[in-house]
């Protein structure tokens, strides 16, 4: 189950309580699911070089919680034994597809100590282990995946890269292991079931110091519109983009009724309904094998209705109308409506007629 959600009602990511990115949909807020792993750590190399601590780990110990307001997701984590804390803040920008993760550190033992930021990702776009190739673009120092026309583009603009390794999932050459351990070969492209291992230098840093960084992971159509996208967002730091998007969140809840309940699931109904169809999810979907449920990352009628008469009754009514409008165009000739809809108006998995969810 999610801990938390952001997003820009193009690009969804869903977070688990520890603070783990573990689902990434685009171009639509319910197709299609492109994460694999993305594993944010550090390593001390010196004065005694150790292994990888993966900040979502369970010796990582804290809370989380949404900045008032917003869709900005703020996650808070220390490692007792370690001497270690990290604050980040997750949330997508509002005009383009870029998932910001900035991220404050904190060396909070007795002693000073040299880092590497290590990031492990691999990406399963369109929910396939084919036909994807991964591989390092070294003039932004971005790692990308791609398969056909899906680019997934992460990098950390203004910190040295001090090693890479690409390698295929979940085999020999899977670069995890070697990324834990410190080690990172310079392959810099792979085909198939992709997986990447990057580290950059953090430095020195002293009992008590910090040291801020942001990840930027984009999604476009093609490598050219990625990296733009990358360069546009690099403009900006972590802190600018922080304050940015929160103030665009704050603009659009500003009518709301004041009520902190109310507040809060107008910002999630918000995250949940595609921007360009206005048709609601009932839920991001985390089970896509109905395992525990019939699936919940589809748009029934009766749901999406549902949300419309919120967004009605609390003003945002350009919302409700572009639910009814999507509502309109995937009626069926007869006046019925199918059980349930992908928000591009194409139909879902079904299991049959459901009256109650049109009635």
């Amino acid at each position: 189950m999610p801990g938390a959600v952001t997003g820009n009602g193009r690009m969804l990511a869903l977070l688990k309580e520890t603070g783990e990115v573990y689902r990434l949909f685009w171009p639509a807020i319910d197709q299609a699911q492109h994460l694999g792993q993305l594993w944010v750590g550090v390593r001390e190399t010196a004065p005694a070089p150790g292994e990888v601590s993966w900040f979502h780990e369970p010796s990582w110990h804290g809370n989380q919680r949404y900045l008032e307001d917003t869709a900005v997701v703020l996650t808070s984590r220390r490692h007792e034994e370690a001497g270690r804390a990290v604050e980040h803040a997750d949330f997508v920008l509002f005009d383009a597809d870029v998932l910001v993760r900035y991220f404050r550190l904190t060396n909070s033992s007795s002693r000073s100590r040299n880092l590497h930021l290590v990031v492990y990702c691999t990406f399963l776009i369109d929910e396939s282990a084919l036909y994807d190739t991964i591989y390092l673009e070294f003039s932004r120092r971005a790692l990308i995946q791609f398969r056909r026309d899906t680019f997934l583009a992460l990098c950390a603009p203004g910190l040295p890269l001090a090693g890479y390794h690409t390698g295929r999932r979940d085999t020999f050459g899977d670069p995890l292991s070697p990324a834990v351990q410190g080690h990172f070969y310079g392959q810099s492209s792979t085909l198939r079931a992709g997986a990447g291992a990057l580290a950059w230098e953090l430095g020195e840093v002293s009992p008590g110091e910090s040291r801020d960084f942001t990840l930027y992971l984009a999604a476009a159509s093609s490598e050219a519109a990625v990296l733009k996208l990358l360069a546009e967002a690099g403009r900006r730091s972590g802190p600018k983009w922080l304050e940015a998007t929160a103030a665009r969140w704050k603009a659009w809840l500003g009518s709301a009724p004041g009520e902190p309940a109310v507040r809060r699931s107008l910002v999630v109904l918000k995250l949940l309904t595609n921007r360009d169809t206005g048709a609601s999810i009932a839920a991001p979907e985390f089970d896509p094998f109905y395992l525990q449920c019939g699936g919940y990352g589809y748009c029934w009628p009766r749901d999406g209705t549902y949300a419309a008469l919120a967004f009605d009754q609390c003003g945002y009514h350009e919302e409700a109308r572009a639910f009814y409008l999507f509502a309109v165009r995937v009626q069926n000739k007869d006046g019925s409506w199918q059980q349930r809809y992908f928000t591009s108006g194409s139909w879902a998995p079904t299991w049959g007629q459901q009256i109650d969810q049109v009635g």
